[in-house]
């Protein structure tokens, strides 16, 4: 995902479409901290930590 994400920013700059370029840069950031925090809440569900993320569960005030 961050590979697609980092194409498209890419292509977004080399086109001038600079905004969006950067927009993409934030939303890398994101997925980055998405990522990490969803590998750290499986690897501590297996430590007595609960890790709920299906249907209905919220993470930084947003519905997952």
């Amino acid at each position: 995902m961050i590979d697609v994400l980092t194409d498209l920013r890419t292509f977004a700059h080399k086109n001038g479409l600079i905004a969006l370029a950067e927009q993409l840069e934030d939303t890398i950031l994101v997925a980055e901290s998405d990522l990490t925090a969803r590998e750290h809440d499986r690897a501590g569900a297996g430590h007595g930590h609960t890790a709920d993320t299906g249907p209905g569960s919220y993470r930084g005030g947003r519905q997952l």
